[in-house]
């Protein structure tokens, strides 16, 4: 990105958003120990230190009403403790995940509403 953008600060001075759950994105290092894995992570990136950490403070799926995701927190920490994986050592995401075939599906799917977005007050986005 330094070279893309011709600055010096890191990423080239643009913002970069990494989100998800340590537990489930560490890298692969081919025949390397789980130590390997952990060195080899964002957090002992040189840019580590550059990171604006955020974190998010209150649990959606949890104050929702609805049954889905109120099983789905439990769901996936069965995923990540591996209690979950079937003989053949593949895991039924069926329960967990919506499967999409297509962008048009995905669109819709993740935004029901989105014809009707520029409808929506500031408080709505809030």
């Amino acid at each position: 990105m330094r070279d893309l953008r011709n600055k010096k600060s890191p990423m080239g001075g643009c913002a970069i958003l990494f989100s998800g759950d340590f537990r489930q994105i560490l890298p692969v290092v081919t025949l390397g120990t789980r130590a390997d894995e952990i060195n080899a992570s964002l957090k002992r990136s040189n840019l580590w230190p550059h990171v604006n950490k955020l974190e998010l403070k209150t649990n959606m799926r949890v104050s929702s009403s609805s049954c889905e995701n109120r099983l789905f927190p439990a769901m996936l920490l069965k995923v990540v403790n591996g209690e979950l994986t079937q003989s053949e050592g593949r895991i039924n995401l069926e329960n967990l995940c919506v499967l999409i075939d297509n962008i048009h599906e995905l669109v819709n799917n993740v935004f029901p509403d989105i014809d009707n977005i520029s409808y929506k007050t500031i408080f709505w986005f809030k």
